[in-house]
């Protein structure tokens, strides 16, 4: 196995996205520097750091204001990698920490004050019944957006108020220990929305105007971005989660129990609390 490429061709077909993202991440912004840089696998990886350490260099003058874009190479490297370990191709059981992002440390999100909150909620809440309770969902109860859109009208739990996710299914960097409570905002719009879900997606895909019932939305960008911008705010669709994270710390929850039902680190409950310093030293 000569060439850093071909570790594409290991990459499972069972997972659901697995190899399409693998594909379109590592194909377009890892294979065309490593191919030309390190041609085989066993310099990459008695070298590594030296490579890695100069494709950060380089990222960073392609996309300097996109370090995100370096955090996903880095997710489907170690990917590619550890399967190229059970393979047998190379001997070291490589992780996340042998890749350091250095100045790309991306932050753990932003805080969305209370106007420009309303604003987005006004407007969605006038033109998209879907959006709406989407954006409700992060904001009160922060969901991840890849759960909420891939959410199933079997994980939710009416009687006991809560959404069971299946841990299995879904791509996310830490599984939550507890269900998600369900807000009492949130609560008699998701009735109403799973009573006139056709098939097993609360969000289903839609193509030309028809519902295809087995595939689940692909993305709320269109009203999100509309929404953001009448606000006058820039943020994230995952500002949302981390505004109910410090919202929810911010009035008592205990860490612990925050940890759980969020599906977060310690880490990062801890930037979240300097955060929550940081903005009550500006109020007073």
């Amino acid at each position: 196995m000569e060439t850093f490429d071909l570790l594409l061709k290991i990459q499972s077909s069972k997972a659901m996205n697995t190899r399409v993202q693998a594909e379109a991440i590592v194909l377009n912004h890892l294979v065309p520097w490593f191919s030309k840089n390190c041609p085989t696998l066993d310099k990459f990886q008695t070298s590594y750091e030296e490579i890695w350490s100069s494709y950060v260099a380089f990222s960073k003058a392609q996309n300097p204001k996109k370090p995100r874009m370096l955090g996903h190479d880095r997710r489907y490297l170690v990917m590619a990698l550890r399967r190229a370990r059970k393979k047998e191709w190379i001997t070291k059981d490589f992780t996340k920490n042998d890749f350091p992002l250095m100045e790309f440390s991306e932050p753990i999100g932003k805080h969305i004050p209370d106007e420009p909150m309303q604003k987005i909620l006004n407007y969605l809440n006038e033109r998209s019944d879907k959006a709406y309770l989407q954006v409700l969902m992060a904001y009160t109860m922060g969901m991840r957006i890849s759960e909420i859109l891939h959410l199933k009208k079997e994980e939710i739990d009416f009687e006991n108020r809560e959404i069971n996710l299946d841990p299995k299914r879904l791509k996310t960097r830490r599984a939550r220990k507890v269900p998600i409570p369900i807000t009492n905002a949130v609560l008699p719009l998701l009735k109403e929305r799973h009573e006139a879900a056709r098939g097993e997606y609360l969000f289903p895909s839609v193509i030309g105007g028809k519902e295809i019932l087995d595939k689940p939305q692909r993305d709320n960008a269109y009203w999100w971005k509309k929404a953001r911008k009448h606000a006058g705010f820039k943020c994230r669709f995952h500002d949302l989660r981390h505004t109910c994270l410090s919202n929810a710390l911010a009035g008592g929850m205990p860490p612990l129990t925050a940890s759980k039902i969020f599906g977060c680190t310690q880490a990062v409950l801890e930037r979240v609390y300097d955060h929550i310093r940081l903005k009550d030293r500006e109020l007073h």
